[in-house]
């Protein structure tokens, strides 16, 4: 998106990180901060869910 701050054009955006299931405070933000850096390194303007890692 672009905005007009000031007189100046400016672009504008972000990455999002979603997490509905978790137990307390501290693990909803741990997933959702961990979400946020799946959907960063996806891409500019993406949105990505928390999802368990994969047990080896």
């Amino acid at each position: 998106m672009t905005m007009r701050l000031r007189g100046q054009l400016a672009a504008v955006g972000g990455s999002i990180g979603i997490t509905t299931e978790a137990g307390n405070l501290g693990e909803l933000l741990r997933q959702a901060d961990i979400a946020m850096y799946a959907a960063k390194a996806a891409g500019k303007g993406t949105i990505e869910r928390y999802r368990e890692p994969a047990q080896v």
